[in-house]
């Protein structure tokens, strides 16, 4: 049960991965063998989706949000890790060692999800900026709000659709901004459409 619990965890930060729990009614058999939370595709699964990267000014407060919710999405906290810093950091450190501890079973579970995630386009929409007040002596913030649009097919062939309002500061750490904090909206609700 515990085991369970601590999948459900990592599975239900993925928008489109609770789609996929959802939707999933048959699976392949086997074990992803590969550490870490970077898996080898196999022939089987869905065609990766191609990321859209020229959104925003590369190192911008807006562009390193938008590369920090698709790693965090697709489960590859040691990328999202190098994007972030504080609690956010500790928190993409958390999920790594919570993933690298999964028994096989689990971990194939994971990457299943992740196949999932990989297949999904995830965009971020109405993006606003803002500058946040620093502490005295204080690394410069700012406030990134914004709507993350997800959407791509799930194993059975469905369309899966999602918008989430996302709100996120970032520090300007050694000169690159970083995320330090993230609330998605809606807590509870990802907005999950399914076409029939």
């Amino acid at each position: 049960m515990v085991k369970r619990a601590r999948l459900g965890a990592l599975a239900g930060v993925s928008i489109l991965g609770t789609a996929a729990v959802l939707l999933w009614s048959t699976r392949p058999s086997g074990t992803a063998g590969d550490r870490g939370t970077h898996f080898a595709p196999r022939p089987e699964d869905l065609r990766p989706a191609v990321d859209e990267t020229s959104h925003f000014a590369p190192g911008s407060p807006a562009a390193v949000s938008e590369a920090f919710l698709r790693l965090w999405w697709r489960g590859h906290y040691e990328d999202a890790r190098e994007l972030s810093t504080g609690a956010m950091r500790a928190r993409c450190e958390r999920n790594l060692a919570q993933a690298q501890t999964l028994t096989p079973e689990e971990r194939e579970q994971m990457r299943q999800v992740q196949v999932v995630a990989h297949a999904a386009v995830f965009d971020f929409e109405r993006v606003r900026v803002t500058d946040l007040e620093a502490p005295d002596g204080g690394l410069p913030r700012r406030e990134v709000r914004g709507e993350i649009h997800a959407h791509g097919s799930s194993p059975d062939g469905r369309q899966v659709e999602s918008r989430r309002e996302q709100v996120l500061e970032l520090e300007l750490v050694d000169g690159a901004w970083k995320v330090s904090r993230w609330q998605p909206g809606r807590v509870g609700d990802a907005g999950i459409r399914v076409s029939p």
